[in-house]
């Protein structure tokens, strides 16, 4: 007989005390007749494909009555912890009547590593479940029973790029109290980003972000595309950021990059860097620049974003100490 066990969030071997222990599938095979929950499963709308991978009966809501979760899929023989769920099914047993609360959800996103868990300071339980991309993106989703909806209570993933989110145990009393998403692709201009979450009641709240920043450029173009970058990010709770910020550009009353235009430059920095048009005088410790990008022509509105920068030379390198945003732009 083949046990599927909740699985592990990724990177972290832990298995918090807390998570009752999941119903066992029957070995390939086996008569249906033999499952424990075979009359919920009867229960269930629509044509089953696949195997019986995760089973799960209690009372997650603390309301009295049962709740019954089934997952289909395909049986990783190798490592079933990572097999794939092609549809979840959560039904309620009121009394010996059987309902159907949800028969799938996160459309789009390979499901995998279902386990029932608690957060920190909420006496409810509730569904974990692995999400990727299919791709180099793996987060997860923890759904709550709230009357009789299947709802999303944390959600931390992403449909495109590259990272890898995990839900934390920090103090390892077997509640979850926090995760991270570690993102590093276009989207984040390949720095690596990791930002620290607090579950506090199931709220999430912001506590730090990290931004892996490379060294200090040398030369002009370096410069303005770093400070491009970092002021496109919109990082919060980084220190190391804004320090990098205040050094890149010392014009504390110059214009800032908001709105509409820095989605314009977000938009160029997305990899497409070759697409701005850079106009750079040099002259001794002194130099001007001057940046166009024109959006994607096939918009229905064609919009051109410039930039003027006056940049001088000194001990910690080229630093902007004059920006200026056309009145239009902003």
């Amino acid at each position: 007989m083949i046990a599927l066990v909740p699985s592990p969030t990724p990177g972290r071997s832990e298995q918090p005390a807390s998570i009752p222990e999941i119903t066992a599938v029957p070995a390939p095979g086996s008569k249906e007749d033999d499952h424990p929950l075979q009359k919920y499963m009867d229960a269930v709308h629509g044509d089953m494909r696949g195997d019986l991978l995760f089973s799960a009966k209690q009372d997650l809501d603390l309301d009295g009555y049962d709740e019954i979760v089934l997952g289909y899929g395909d049986l990783n023989q190798a490592d079933p912890q990572y097999s794939d769920v092609w549809e979840l099914h959560v039904l309620r047993d009121r009394n010996g009547e059987i309902e159907e609360l949800t028969h799938d959800f996160e459309g789009g996103y390979q499901k995998w590593g279902f386990k029932l868990i608690r957060l920190q300071g909420l006496p409810q339980t509730f569904i974990y479940c692995g999400l990727t991309n299919d791709a180099a993106m793996t987060g997860f989703a923890v759904l709550e029973i709230s009357g009789d909806q299947v709802l999303r209570k944390v959600y931390s993933a992403a449909a495109n790029g590259e990272g890898e989110d995990i839900i934390l145990d920090n103090n390892r009393d077997g509640l979850y109290d926090g995760y991270e998403q570690n993102r590093q692709d276009y989207y984040t201009f390949d720095y690596l980003v990791k930002r620290t979450y607090a579950l506090k009641g199931g709220e999430e709240v912001l506590t730090a972000t990290k931004v892996g920043i490379p060294e200090y450029p040398q030369e002009i173009k370096g410069v303005i595309l770093q400070y491009l970058n970092l002021s496109a990010l919109q990082v919060e709770q980084s220190p190391e950021t804004e320090e990098r910020l205040a050094l890149l550009c010392i014009d504390k009353d110059g214009t800032e990059i908001t709105g509409e235009d820095r989605s314009g430059w977000r938009e160029a920095l997305e990899g497409y860097h070759s697409e701005i048009q850079f106009d750079i005088k040099q002259d001794g410790l002194a130099s001007e620049a001057f940046l166009t990008y024109t959006e994607d022509d096939n918009k229905p509105k064609t919009q051109e974003h410039t930039m003027q920068l006056h940049l001088v030379k000194t001990a910690a390198g080229w630093q902007i100490d004059d920006l200026v945003i056309p009145q239009s732009e902003r």
